[in-house]
């Protein structure tokens, strides 16, 4: 909901709308009914015992949309129990980290917590009940042991072998508990040399982009802001006055008769005058 500095509510906030005026304010209120009720139900399943993959298995049934629109997994499931502002807290300073590098999960005591932010639709009792049950739910060796049992049944580890063997944690689970399946698989003595192939690939290009995003950021430090979630996202370059820039690094093919493509440089796309730049800003643009 977005609200002026007295507090008072002006509108609804579309995905991805920010607000104009720094005066105003952005604080989250309970959405559609149906959806608050699914975030009820999942917590009320919970308690009654059902396993995540349980809880996930029956919102699909039900054809109730994911988050996004997607499909319910136990990651995504987890994902709700386990966030806090659904009980209306606030929570800030969880991770740090500069620009183009890994961020790094801050401790808990030095996160800024505030309660009774915004109005709950989960009582703190039902929430702190749901933690304790799935914190005991799957243990580190339990996933481990899960993917060990795996790779002597298929020979092989890969997200395919995950996604089709019957009571096998998804693959977000072994992302979000071990930081990547590539680490999961290692754990468990098994490495894949062309996931490591494509990892270096992936790494090399984050490392690129973040060398064209930074460049612009130095050209342009007051007329320009960095939008990036998290390192490996696609960064986004708000200009003033400007459509949003997408940062994208493009794999180079070769052309139907085998010669290399010619090289078509940016700078031709962007007026060499920098008050000109900034006084006409650029179409959307992808690097």
């Amino acid at each position: 909901m977005l609200g002026s500095s007295d507090g008072s509510h002006k509108q609804i906030m579309e995905f991805h709308e920010r607000k104009s005026l720094t005066t105003d304010r952005v604080i989250l209120v309970p959405g559609p009914a149906e959806e608050v009720e699914t975030v009820r139900k999942i917590f009320r399943m919970v308690l009654e015992g059902h396993i995540l993959k349980q809880i996930a298995g029956e919102l699909n049934r039900q054809h109730i949309k994911g988050p996004r629109g997607g499909n319910w997994c136990t990651s995504t499931v987890c994902e709700i129990i386990k966030s806090p502002k659904y009980m209306g807290t606030q929570i800030w300073a969880r991770s740090t980290g500069k620009l183009g590098q890994q961020r790094v999960r801050t401790p808990d005591s030095e996160w800024v917590v505030r309660t009774f932010a915004f109005e709950p639709i989960i009582d703190g009792p039902t929430f702190a009940a749901a933690q304790e049950l799935i914190a005991h739910s799957k243990t580190d060796q339990y996933l481990l042991d899960s993917l060990r049992l795996l790779l002597a049944t298929k020979g092989s580890l890969g997200r395919s072998e995950i996604r089709i063997t019957p009571g096998m944690p998804c693959e977000e689970t072994n992302v979000n508990r071990f930081g990547s399946l590539r680490k999961a698989f290692a754990l468990v003595g098994f490495e894949r040399h062309d996931l490591s192939r494509a990892y270096q690939t992936v790494r090399r290009v984050q490392r690129l982009r973040s060398e064209v995003v930074k460049s612009l950021l130095n050209r342009f430090p007051k007329k320009v802001r960095l939008q990036q979630q998290k390192p490996q996202h696609r960064p986004i370059l708000h200009f003033d006055g400007a459509r949003p820039l997408l940062v994208v690094v493009c794999k180079s093919l070769p052309l139907r008769n085998g010669e290399p493509p010619q090289d078509q440089r940016i700078e031709r796309s962007l007026p060499s005058h920098r008050s000109s730049f900034l006084s006409h800003p650029p179409p959307p643009l992808l690097f």
